[in-house]
């Protein structure tokens, strides 16, 4: 009969993902229900299906620029944050296709192409990387790091804190609650 009630649940926590905030705050409170037992059956069956899925209960998640307020954007833990774009790859890929563009008119293919090349490496090599900052109340920054495309720094986030990214995109990993 429990293992009824937690397929039942199972079923009803996977349709309100799907639905509005309204639906998912009646699955918590069902969730909030449970006995212990239960609890860990239905975590076990949740598991099973994500593995199933090949979906990681801990997937990152792709942040861009903005601010994120930690307990109300994102919880409270400890993540690892990944650079995965900066705002220079997108300039750099404009330069290139300038050249690309000009060389495709008929223009001089060794001078110019050349030039945009070399003007597009040198964007990306003063290119900063994504500016991450942890701040606090009135704006103070806490903690800040530039991180260049593929570079991670393990953070901790708690208490009345924002993670702000500038100037690219972020993965953030959940490493612990």
């Amino acid at each position: 009969m429990k293992h009824t009630a937690c397929l039942s649940l199972l079923l009803a926590l996977l349709l309100a993902l799907s639905l509005p905030a309204a639906a998912l705050e009646a699955a918590a409170d069902s969730i909030a229900a449970l006995g212990d037992q239960e609890l860990l059956t239905l975590y076990q069956l949740v598991t099973r299906e994500a593995k199933a899925r090949e979906l990681s209960l801990n997937a990152a998640i792709s942040c861009p620029a903005g601010r994120y307020i930690v307990g109300q954007d994102i919880a409270e833990g400890v993540y690892r944050i990944t650079c995965t774009a900066t705002a220079g790859d997108d300039v750099t890929r404009a330069i290139g296709g300038l050249g690309s563009v000009y060389e495709g008119l008929g223009g001089e293919t060794s001078a110019y192409g050349a030039l945009f090349s070399s003007l597009g490496s040198l964007y990306a090599a003063a290119d900063e990387g994504a500016l991450v900052e942890i701040v606090g109340d009135f704006g103070v920054t806490q903690r800040s790091f530039h991180l260049k495309k593929g570079q991670s720094v393990d953070i901790t986030l708690s208490g009345r804190v924002a993670l702000v990214i500038s100037d690219g995109t972020c993965e953030l990993e959940i490493r612990e609650n």
